[in-house]
């Protein structure tokens, strides 16, 4: 919807793309540095989570993305700091908040960020009750699934031997040709 908002000719383009194979995103970034670097992920100067990466993710990438960030002082310390524990396998990752129901309940919800902003893992997975039969494969999924394994080890041994018998005739043949000479 920003796009939409937005930039209205680069909306109606995207979408006439979308409609031709292998063009949907024709004519923008060329590069995922060029994508960061263009969205602002990468601008140390703006809000934590708001347009751009945690410090933590700029720190993980400040070896070659861009001078930017090279040079400012926050990242590169962090960035040192990271490589020490990561040179000791001390490194942990970030923990990201598990989602909480309550939550899902308020308006602009969405599984992925929490209300402050701030990234979530995914909603809630549904529960698969192992027990319930709809489940589990049928008497004749499964023997249509052994079936099918055993049909593709046999085809693999005959590939094998097949294999070995047409080495064994290179050989062969190759003893009569030096018998010949």
């Amino acid at each position: 919807m920003d796009l939409y908002e937005n930039d209205h000719g680069e909306y109606r383009s995207k979408v006439s793309d979308a409609m031709k194979p292998f063009e949907i995103d024709s004519g923008s970034f060329e590069t995922p540095p060029e994508l960061l670097e263009k969205t602002d992920a990468l601008d140390p100067d703006l809000v934590e989570n708001d347009k751009r990466l945690s410090d933590r993710a700029l720190a993980r990438i400040v070896l070659d993305i861009t001078s930017a960030l090279i040079d400012d002082k926050r990242i590169k310390d962090l960035a040192a700091k990271i490589r020490k524990q990561l040179e000791k396998d001390e490194y942990e990752m970030p923990l990201v908040p598990e989602f909480n129901p309550k939550e899902a309940k308020t308006k602009g919800f969405s599984p992925f960020l929490r209300p402050d902003g701030t990234p979530t893992v995914a909603g809630p997975v549904t529960a698969i009750d192992d027990d319930d039969p709809k489940y589990r494969k049928t008497p004749d999924e499964e023997e249509a699934e052994q079936l099918a394994d055993a049909e593709a080890e046999a085809a693999a041994k005959e590939a094998s031997s097949a294999e070995s018998l047409s080495e064994g005739e290179l050989v062969a043949d190759q003893d009569e040709e030096d018998d010949e000479e």
